[in-house]
């Protein structure tokens, strides 16, 4: 029930966007697109519209601007193709942040003093630290798999 309510004020919504957009007021649409995108944040012409409109409005952009716009596309791909997702992530500080801290960990001693702090900020990675050591792990069984396949 409220998922219908939803989509249907995300059409209002788009539609009272489309409406400011060919006025040429891009700001006003641009606030009803992103509104629209909180209640179907899986739509992906909203993207575009975001993206296009955010473009029209003349004023110099600043790092904030093109930020946002990024991610729009980028969550528009997500979308699109899920599998993308996993490339994202690769491609973010934290994935090279992960990794370096996961093999840190795996290689310290764990009666080091640091092993502790090392092991909670790790957690704080969340899902990316938890991709990073499938990686990992993957890795390691494939390079052992290879090994084991050419003692054979």
């Amino acid at each position: 029930m409220k998922l219908d309510k939803d989509k249907k004020k995300a059409e209002q919504l788009e539609l009272a966007g489309d409406e400011l957009a060919l006025k040429n007021k891009f700001e006003k649409a641009l606030k009803k697109y992103k509104k629209a995108l909180e209640k179907t944040p899986d739509n992906t012409s909203l993207y575009n519209k975001l993206i296009s409109t955010k473009d029209k409005i003349e004023k110099n952009w600043g790092m904030d601007d093109f930020v946002e716009s990024v991610s729009w596309a980028m969550e528009k791909q997500e979308i699109e193709d899920p599998a993308i997702k996993q490339l994202h992530i690769k491609l973010s500080p934290n994935w090279d942040k992960a990794t370096k801290l996961a093999l840190k960990i795996i290689t310290i001693d764990d009666k080091d003093k640091d092993f502790s702090k090392l092991i909670e900020e790790y957690i704080l990675l969340g899902n990316v630290g938890t991709l990073v050591l499938i990686d990992i792990l993957r890795k390691a069984f494939s390079e052992n798999k290879n090994v084991d396949n050419n003692q054979s």
